[in-house]
């Protein structure tokens, strides 16, 4: 018995070596992290210098502190069709492997469903990982006009000249949609970006514009030189809903304009990316949307900060806003996008 004992006093030494081994090398395999070594990609709808590209370079700039092994984030740029040609890479080429995201801009998922700009993807198949908030939009008219009430821009005999991007996209609808609700209105497609209508406003090529705050990002004084007419989504701003002013089957059209707003910039994967890596996307994107930093960050570019909204959630909007879409109503949307002016 006493010749044995030494050998179980080695074993047991041994097995306690071994369990603190084993405990270490778990420790440092959860330290390396799910992402450790790694780099993602995040395919950017629009050019460099953007809101678009602008917000997504925020993202990039803090998830990475938020995921396990803080993986390096790269940006490339896929400009084309709005958005378009971005989620099309993204649904029919790119990587699903997790390491492979996109920002392809705001009003992009129902251009299938719309039947614009040649979309060959389903919108409900990605893999939504979060937006970092709704983005309202506001009906800007400049303070020159003198028109500080929907009723006063209901009523006036001067034609208002809005500023708008692409035929079909927000900010050439919304005045669309007003104009069908005796709001005289004209809508100037063409514009490269919602900052160049921004400085057209102060030349006086244009009197307004139908966007979101973080537009005059760089422009802060021009805010001082417009007033909100309206706004698209209810909020504690008090500034009257444009739903409250337009007849009933213009509503579903607002819906359908708006539903950008309702969803902010979703980041993305393509579609049956590993559910494990999307998760972890998910819940590091969430952390990053509530931290000081980022909200430090989010603010000076006008982004939103502190309310994200999760996949899930966006998956539901975008169904609920196809079930709204009736023939009659995408019938009028199609024929209002096809107006260039």
């Amino acid at each position: 018995m006493s010749t044995q004992e030494p050998n179980v006093r080695l074993s047991r030494r041994a097995l306690m070596a071994g369990a603190f081994c084993a405990a270490a090398t778990g420790q440092g395999a959860r330290a390396a992290g799910e992402f450790a070594g790694k780099t993602i990609t995040i395919i950017v709808g629009f050019p460099p210098g953007g809101g678009v590209d602008t917000g997504a370079r925020l993202m990039a700039k803090h998830l990475p502190r938020f995921l396990d092994g803080a993986p390096g984030i790269v940006i490339q740029n896929m400009p084309g069709a709005g958005g378009v040609t971005a989620a099309d890479h993204l649904f029919t080429r790119a990587a699903r492997d997790g390491l492979t995201l996109g920002v392809p801009g705001r009003d992009w998922p129902l251009v299938p469903v719309l039947d614009q700009r040649g979309g060959r993807y389903e919108p409900l198949e990605f893999e939504y990982i979060g937006s970092t908030g709704q983005v309202n939009t506001f009906v800007w008219l400049s303070k020159a006009l003198g028109l500080e009430t929907p009723e006063a821009f209901r009523a006036s005999a001067r034609q208002v000249v809005f500023g708008g991007l692409t035929p079909d996209t927000q900010p050439s609808m919304v005045p669309k949609i007003l104009g069908l609700n005796g709001f005289p209105v004209k809508a100037v497609s063409g514009y490269r970006g919602t900052a160049d209508i921004v400085n057209a406003i102060e030349k006086g090529e244009v009197d307004a514009i139908a966007t979101n705050a973080a537009s005059f990002a760089r422009r802060p004084d021009m805010i001082e030189k417009t007033v909100r007419i309206f706004q698209l989504l209810p909020s504690r701003e008090p500034v009257p809903l444009a739903a409250d002013f337009v007849a009933p089957e213009s509503r579903n059209l607002l819906q359908l304009t708006g539903y950008a707003s309702a969803t902010g910039m979703p980041l993305v994967a393509p579609p049956k990316a590993p559910p494990e890596r999307v998760a972890a996307l998910a819940a590091a994107f969430a952390k990053m949307a509530r931290d000081p930093e980022f909200a430090s960050d989010a603010e000076k570019l006008g982004e939103p900060h502190g309310e994200p909204i999760e996949g899930a959630r966006i998956r539901q909007i975008l169904a609920e806003t196809i079930k709204a879409a009736t023939p009659d109503v995408l019938a009028t949307f199609r024929k209002l996008s096809s107006q260039s002016n």
